[in-house]
């Protein structure tokens, strides 16, 4: 018999070894930090990747009402949702129509090329948007060479990308 885990005073979970655990009281104040949405509407939001699509969107997409669903299964009451730049590249398009459906569950980080000329006006559309950050590609599979602009000669003196990005860190 399998037994209820009391979390605490508050919040039980019930292993089901059908399925995901059954979270009942009231709601954790837990953050998902990682996740993706993908739509269903390949007309609308076409498949663009960087790098390749990769392969657990194909075998696991999961849409914007999807991911609430199962944040609400989980007992999860908020998720940053990363843009899936292997489905859609730097089209950020999705991932804000996701936020404005979901604002109240969901923190956005966009995917832009800071190589690109249009970088800056690239994180004021994103911003103006409701998104939160973005991610920038260093290293790996994604975008290769990309990683170039973080050890380039010229690092001393920062491109328009980072000079906006580090003008408006809390953290300086």
């Amino acid at each position: 018999m399998i037994e209820n885990e009391i979390v605490n005073d508050r919040v039980t979970v019930t292993p089901d070894a059908r399925g995901p655990a059954q979270v009942t009281g009231e709601p954790l104040n837990i953050v998902d930090t990682h996740t993706h949405v993908i739509s269903p509407d390949t007309v609308r939001y076409p498949v663009d990747p960087i790098g390749g699509q990769s392969e657990w969107s194909r075998a696991r997409p999961v849409d914007a009402d999807g991911l609430v669903r199962a944040l609400d299964e989980a007992g999860i009451a908020k998720a940053v949702v990363v843009q899936a730049s292997t489905v859609y590249g730097h089209d950020n398009r999705y991932l804000a129509a996701a936020l404005a459906a979901h604002p109240d569950r969901f923190v956005g980080v966009y995917s832009i090329d800071a190589m690109a000329a249009d970088a800056v006006a690239t994180i004021h559309r994103w911003q103006g948007a409701g998104l939160s950050g973005f991610r920038l590609f260093t290293t790996g599979s994604t975008m290769p060479g990309q990683a170039d602009w973080l050890g380039h000669e010229d690092s001393s003196r920062p491109g328009p990308t980072l000079r906006r990005t580090t003008s408006r860190c809390a953290c300086r």
